[in-house]
């Protein structure tokens, strides 16, 4: 296991009033929030305003993604990242960063399988707002928004694969599964307050996870057919698929220090127990070979790595490497625009989100400490699969002032020039952040694989 001193990278989150733009080049750029300008970038920062039905897009350039490839010549990026915000405006005050803890992982964005746009849970997580992203000049949200009176208190988003617009909600009722405007649920006694929610790769299964009940469900959903898995103690947090095959399924405890993983087919399932605490956060590199997680109580990231050939009659664990990848104990290190101000970083994961490519992680974290305003932060990591796994912060990413703690983070799927991050905010704002680096010829095959 190794401690890691974020300050020991030499890696310094902007100060406060500093906006993070992205990263181009293995640099990360920033600009104070007031600006208007970017020298430098080749594009002048103007503001869009939009508001249907409560939603407010601002701060957004004249292009939500850059158009950073070139064809001659050995420049590959041409202009830094774009910075765009949404506003989902609300009477409900943002959330506190108690209410960020207790509801760590849960998945408030997400992203279309193939088409430019992406969903996001209201303020007053009783609705959701579609967002098309491909215009050339402006956002555009879908009228009218998602919204259901049986639909309260969505935990949880997830857009299907291979199956048009449908999307599945996690709420207080169950599971709401939108086909366009019409909306039907999966309902099962117990099974409510769903907070995990996941399909597999080809949209043919649907695993969703109750804290209230003691199994995680597998839905065909065209015959709202259930299949419950063994039970696990404690409730189910977490219900997560290797994205490669579908072949194996992560589920996490709700309150207690054990977590499975089950072999799709077989149904053979190991159980990893005597963690530190129920696990927080987790999420699988694209072509399935590693799984990272952390406890909701250590300030460490864990990771099992899985072999990708093993006997079909074999357990997930048969074949399996368990490993204490990094601490990430909270440490005060210094802001790069000003070596005076300080920002506390590091504690225990929150939400964590693998890019497609596999070269780039986000995490959020919640500090030991506690935080103040100016320590509102995401983690950005470059990771390598092979030969041996690595992962080392590269990077921060901050919104503008008063964004509060992030929320939900999310990658977009199949984005051209290296990496897309979305980061939803306390205050209902949601952060574009564009990574332009060119991946590996071999991640880029798994990726699309």
């Amino acid at each position: 296991m190794r401690h890691s001193s974020f300050e020991d990278y030499g890696v310094f989150p902007p100060g406060a009033g500093r906006v993070t733009l992205g990263e181009v080049k293995a640099e990360w750029v920033d600009r104070d929030e007031d600006e208007s300008d970017v020298e430098g970038l080749g594009r002048k920062w103007t503001s869009i305003v939009h508001e249907p039905e409560g939603l407010r897009v601002h701060g957004a350039s004249f292009d939500v993604f850059a158009r950073s490839e070139e064809a001659a010549g050995d420049r590959f990026f041409k202009a830094a990242g774009d910075f765009v915000e949404l506003m989902i405006q609300s009477a409900r005050l943002g959330f506190s960063r108690g209410d960020q803890q207790a509801q760590g992982g849960l998945a408030r964005i997400s992203f279309h399988w193939s088409d430019e746009r992406m969903a996001v849970v209201s303020a007053d997580s009783d609705a959701i707002h579609i967002l098309s992203l491909g215009g050339e000049s402006e956002l555009e949200w879908e009228r009218p928004a998602l919204k259901s009176n049986k639909m309260t208190n969505i935990n949880a988003i997830a857009f299907r694969p291979f199956s048009g617009s449908t999307i599945a909600a996690g709420c207080e009722r169950g599971i709401a599964i939108w086909r366009r405007r019409e909306v039907s649920y999966l309902i099962r006694r117990a099974h409510t307050q769903v907070c995990g929610l996941d399909w597999t790769r080809d949209g043919s299964l649907l695993a969703s996870a109750s804290p209230n009940e003691r199994s995680v469900v597998l839905w065909d959903v065209g015959s709202k057919e259930a299949s419950p898995l063994q039970s696990i103690q404690g409730g189910a947090r977490l219900a997560s698929w290797s994205p490669h095959d579908s072949s194996l399924l992560f589920v996490s405890s709700a309150r207690k220090p054990t977590f499975q993983v089950w072999k799709k087919g077989s149904w053979l399932s190991d159980s990893w127990v005597e963690m530190s605490g129920p696990i927080a956060c987790c999420c699988w590199s694209m072509d399935g070979s590693t799984l990272i997680f952390a406890p909701e109580n250590e300030p460490a990231i864990h990771a099992i790595r899985f072999e990708q050939e093993y006997n079909s009659k074999s357990s997930p664990a048969a074949r399996s490497h368990y490993l204490t990848l990094e601490r990430t104990d909270s440490c005060r290190v210094p802001c790069k625009n000003n070596e005076a101000e300080t920002a506390l970083v590091g504690g225990m994961a929150r939400q964590m989100a693998w890019d497609p490519t596999g070269e780039r992680l986000a995490i959020i974290f919640e500090s030991e400490e506690g935080a103040d305003e100016a320590d509102n932060l995401v983690a950005i990591y470059s990771t390598r699969l092979r030969p041996t796994f690595q992962m080392n912060p590269i990077g921060w990413v901050r919104s503008s002032s008063g964004s509060g703690p992030p929320l939900s983070i999310a990658f977009k799927p199949y984005f051209k020039s290296g990496s897309l991050l979305a980061v939803l905010w306390a205050n209902h704002t949601v952060s574009f952040v564009q990574m332009l680096f060119k991946p590996s010829a071999d991640r880029v095959q798994a990726a699309n694989s």
